[in-house]
């Protein structure tokens, strides 16, 4: 019987060593191609030109699968990646070029007063806009651009999830150090819902401390950023109720309106707008009338926290109710402690440290020409032609107030002032300051003497 053999050592192969690690840097290699592809969407063109267009469209000429992409679709793709190119280089789109998408699901602009069927388009424009294009949004400096108006064009498709439609969970993060915004769950499409949009709303989604956001909120914290690309990302801003200046509502011919934020643009209506070099999209701030005819949709409320917001510093609010007798404590009332009735010093003290400028007076109080507002002249209430109040005469004050007003800023050669003050015993609301009670408190009662 022969002798038994030791068992065999397994041999050491160069060759088999470096196909093993060929064949982990392949799988490492695909990993990482799927997620690339898994993070960018597929989007290519239709052959022909469509005015009227739906994802039949897409499937028919490209295939199963695919569906007309969304605005918002190129945009995620854009934070993701950070360049167009592989967008260009999929579409084949080229300088000048346009295709058909959607914004927000939809296909019309809404904010087009004659109401003709405009549809949301894409055009690349590399960064040289022409000045006639109308862009309700852009991407990277207007490399891309986001127009409306009627016409065929080919129709931009999209292959894979629906990025556009898929729950935003990253949109209703709390307020954070860095990004100290937050947007409720909660969306509002009625007229009347909207007066329900208070702090309450911010305090039932985050938990107390938190209230609605202010332009001026925004605002500040851009100008400290220089970018909105955080902002939006955590949000997901699409269309929020905020305040401006503190009002929740401005005045207009036609009734009260209200504002809010929102990264799409819809003409008429415009306050303010925001944007950063290499934002992905513009902030515009707008007023609409309460009822939205003008270009419908939901609103959601953008909160944010006291430490961050600049409006708890702003010094002058006006009251929305008509008073005929008021007292400090109408103020308190209406705005919290700290408040009194304004004196017309407060007035030109502000004036003077602004550099002799009422413009952001008339933002905070939405004071409009010829509006009036009651307050105190070195701390007294009366003269005898009636109770002080100031009247705002803008760039034009009537001539025939001139000679009958007791002060005023900003003289106009030949016409009076910009901001007057004034006596009489007609109701009207309450100027109030964010100020210390430097004298004893006052109450008011306008009763024209007989």
């Amino acid at each position: 019987m022969p002798p038994s053999m030791p068992p065999s050592r397994p041999r050491f192969s160069i060759c088999g060593f470096a196909a093993f690690c060929a064949c982990i840097l392949l799988n490492l290699y695909g990993i990482a191609t799927l997620s690339a592809r898994a993070a960018e969407a597929l989007f290519a063109l239709t052959r022909n030109a469509h005015e009227t267009y739906s994802d039949n469209v897409c499937a028919e000429e490209l295939g199963e699968g695919y569906r007309v992409a969304d605005w918002r679709d190129i945009v995620d793709q854009y934070r993701q990646t950070g360049s167009l190119d592989g967008f260009f280089a999929q579409t084949g789109l080229k300088y000048g070029s346009a295709a058909q998408v959607t914004l927000g699901g939809e296909q019309h602009w809404r904010g087009d007063h004659r109401r003709a069927k405009r549809l949301f388009f894409i055009e690349r424009h590399d960064g040289n806009k022409p000045e006639y294009f109308l862009a309700h949004e852009g991407i990277n400096q207007y490399q891309l651009s986001l127009g409306s108006w009627t016409g065929a064009r080919p129709v931009l498709c999209v292959q894979g999830a629906q990025l556009a439609s898929q729950p935003k969970t990253q949109a209703y993060r709390k307020p954070t150090t860095s990004v100290p915004f937050g947007m409720i769950r909660r969306s509002f499409s009625q007229a009347s819902e909207y007066d329900a949009i208070t702090n309450k709303v911010c305090i039932d989604e985050f938990g107390p401390g938190h209230l609605i956001a202010d332009w001026v909120d925004v605002e500040a914290y851009f100008k400290k950023t220089g970018s909105l690309e955080a902002f939006l990302t955590h949000t997901g801003l699409e269309r929020a109720f905020v305040t401006s200046w503190g009002l929740s509502s401005v005045k207009s011919a036609t009734g009260e309106r209200i504002v809010f934020l929102t990264t799409e643009y819809l003409g008429a209506g415009e306050r303010a707008r925001l944007s950063g070099k290499g934002d992905s999209a513009t902030l515009y701030l707008y007023s609409w009338p309460k009822d939205m005819d003008k270009g419908g949709g939901s609103l959601n409320a953008l909160c944010t926290v006291p430490a961050h917001s600049v409006r708890s510093s702003l010094p002058f609010a006006l009251t929305r109710n008509i008073y005929s007798a008021f007292s400090d404590s109408t103020c308190v009332s209406e705005f919290g402690k700290g408040f009194r009735i304004a004196d017309w010093k407060d007035v030109v003290d502000y004036y003077m440290k602004t550099d002799r400028s009422l413009g952001t007076f008339y933002l905070m109080t939405d004071m409009d020409r010829y509006d009036t507002a009651w307050v105190t002249r070195d701390g007294k209430p009366y003269h005898s032609s009636g109770a002080y109040h100031i009247i705002r005469f803008g760039n034009d004050p009537k001539g025939d107030y001139a000679h009958s007003i007791h002060d005023g800023i900003n003289q106009f050669a030949g016409f009076g002032r910009e901001l007057g003050l004034m006596s009489d015993w007609n109701p009207r609301p309450v100027l109030c300051a964010r100020a210390p009670m430097n004298r004893k408190p006052i109450s008011v009662s306008i009763e024209k003497p007989r």
